[in-house]
């Protein structure tokens, strides 16, 4: 099913929806989700942040913010399984990086969703943003390397530790 009804937090930043299904999550996987940010049916308007953490409304900013990952992705994350498929991550961000990390927790924004939360690296993507006029019309293409369930870690630098990684 597409999910244009579930706002979902990459990172901070928040999305109207998915164009796309929301897939079978597998640690080690490597996914491609589509993205799209019209600000439409959230519950905050503002563009700060809320009790929640998440920054909600604020569709261009959020899609700028989320695009900003994508311009180190490729060259400054290397990912892979173990023998035993235990997912491992390797990051290199240069100082003057958008982003303080590609490690990001993706979930669902709206409480009463029953799509999973999960710990991925962004290691591609594109852009797909269509002309002003048009529905949805900026859009994000995200490849993630699935690490962990959501639920698995509080926090990147607990993710870090149990897996052994680093970020350099």
């Amino acid at each position: 099913m597409t999910d244009e009804t579930i706002h979902w937090a990459i990172g901070e930043n928040v999305a109207s929806g998915l164009t796309d299904e929301t897939p079978l999550l597998t640690r080690g996987d490597k996914i491609t989700l589509r993205f799209f940010f019209n600000g439409r049916g959230t519950e905050h308007t503002d563009g700060v942040e809320h009790n929640d953490g998440l920054i909600h409304g604020d569709a261009i900013g959020s899609f700028r913010a989320v695009r900003d990952r994508l311009t180190f992705a490729s060259a400054s994350i290397n990912t892979g399984t173990t023998d035993r498929g235990v997912p491992w991550v390797r990051e290199r961000l240069p100082d003057h990086a958008p982003v303080e990390s590609q490690i990001i927790l993706v979930k669902p924004a709206d409480e009463e969703s029953d799509a999973d939360p999960f710990w991925a690296a962004v290691i591609g993507g594109d852009d797909f943003s269509r002309p002003a006029s048009k529905r949805n019309a900026r859009e994000l293409e995200l490849e993630l390397f699935v690490i962990a369930d959501g639920d698995e870690y509080d926090d990147r630098e607990e993710l870090l530790d149990e897996l052994g990684s680093s970020v350099i």
